[in-house]
């Protein structure tokens, strides 16, 4: 393990580099204005083998693993947040804070059990033991709350989304509560800023899931330096924010009666976002989908994992600004009825590129949450017969993979097109 010391301007100058506490750049490139890009802290190196003391002689040991060895693929939170804290700073910090590391303990537990079809007894546990610390936290004057705690609710929410039957969203309800009272939280920098973020997507995947509204403050997102950076995880994270506001609006406001202004702002932010993304972000390989050779979704190689997800999430906003177009009262029953039909083949059309973006940048397992949270809303507007064998195949794939309960969904869906297709038949 080697420690790297300084951002890499720093280190390319020479110069000594002061990082604040939960700063996300040194004092130098804060002073200047300029981007500062921190690398994580410790590089690791693979270990083949160890030397221990055996005897009076030094010993070698290689370390060779079971074939029976489980080993969990976990994703990785940080895809959208340059710094990883949650790859350096959060398993950091809970060597220290034994309330993260329950809650730590207790994700990894059940998450490995999901995959090994094992007992989540141990999970259970941790999640006990956890949840004593977190009441006792949670007791003290709210002037105390500071970032650990945050960390471990949202964590806590990882562990609740695995749940094996409905999701309960205690820990849901608890992390919107949290963050409305640490307002600055979502714009303060550092690991604060970052998990706010993160339990951000959370809460889109829940009001997707539950045709609910988004319970945060975002107006606590709109200080934050996202909107005034240029990176590509910047540009991943306000499309999010976006559609936050776009579910926000329309969940909130029963049938979709939408003020037309605050639409038509929403709907200007998010194609100007979509105008203005880079070049750097067109596919370095793109292949339209093809039915008959059993290719539903179309493929597109996307160079920056951020990049992957932000397209993913316009087109998710898309979908949303789509279905929550009313139609005109001048319309006709006949063209009121076409234009659901329309509206219908264009989810369709964004869904299958949601899709496909997951599954052409296997590698950025992020992604395949909120598609297959839309999979789970809006499944039923597929209705090629490839596209539904597809999207089945793609649910198999993510519980598979992240051990994120998706068979259900499949049975919903099966249902859905079984119904559509008998009512188009005129089945009884």
């Amino acid at each position: 393990m080697r420690v790297t010391k300084g951002c890499a301007r720093c280190r390319h100058r020479h110069a000594r580099c002061v990082v604040p506490v939960g700063a996300s750049s040194c004092s130098r490139c804060a002073r200047l204005g300029r981007p500062c890009h921190l690398e994580p802290r410790f590089h690791f190196k693979p270990v083949r083998h160890i030397y221990q003391q055996c005897g009076n002689a030094p010993a070698r040991f290689d370390l060779v693993w079971d074939e029976q060895q489980v080993w969990v693929g976990v994703t990785r939170p940080h895809i959208c947040e340059p710094q990883a804290y949650f790859g350096t700073e959060v398993p950091r910090r809970a060597l220290e804070e034994p309330m993260l590391l329950k809650a730590l303990l207790a994700l990894a537990a059940r998450h490995d059990a999901i995959l090994t079809n094992g007992s989540e007894c141990e999970a259970s546990t941790f999640h006990g033991e956890c949840l004593q610390l977190l009441i006792v936290a949670l007791n003290q004057p709210e002037e105390n709350y500071d970032d650990n705690l945050l960390t471990t609710v949202v964590v806590l929410r990882f562990y609740e989304e695995l749940e094996r039957t409905t999701d309960r969203k205690c820990h849901l309800l608890g992390s919107n509560r949290l963050l409305n009272l640490m307002s600055r939280s979502a714009s303060s920098g550092g690991l604060a800023e970052a998990v706010s973020w993160q339990f951000l997507r959370q809460a889109i995947y829940s009001s997707i899931a539950q045709y609910e509204p988004i319970q945060l403050d975002l107006r606590n997102y709109e200080r934050s330096s996202v909107f005034h950076r240029d990176d590509d995880a910047a540009r991943a994270n306000a499309i999010i924010f976006f559609c936050a506001c776009i579910l926000q609006l329309c969940c909130a406001v029963p049938g979709y009666a939408i003020d037309r202004k605050s639409w038509q702002r929403l709907t200007d932010c998010v194609e100007e976002w979509h105008c203005n993304k880079p070049r750097s972000w067109q596919p370095l390989r793109y292949q339209p989908p093809g039915l008959s050779a059993d290719q539903p979704f179309p493929e597109l190689w996307i160079i920056s994992p951020p990049a992957v997800v932000g397209l993913q999430y316009y087109h998710a906003s898309k979908i949303f600004l789509t279905l929550s177009d009313a139609p005109s009262q001048r319309m006709t029953d006949y063209e009121t009825s076409q234009a659901r039909l329309i509206a219908e083949k264009t989810i369709a059309g964004h869904l299958v590129v949601a899709i496909g973006l997951s599954l052409s940048n296997d590698s950025v397992q992020n992604s395949y949450y909120i598609a297959s949270h839309l999979l789970q809303r809006f499944g039923y507007c597929l209705q090629q017969p490839a596209e539904q064998q597809g999207a089945l195949r793609f649910l198999s794939r993510v519980e598979k993979k992240l051990g994120w309960r998706t068979s259900w969904t499949g049975r919903d869906l099966e249902r859905q097109w079984r119904d559509r297709a008998n009512l188009s038949s005129g089945a009884n």
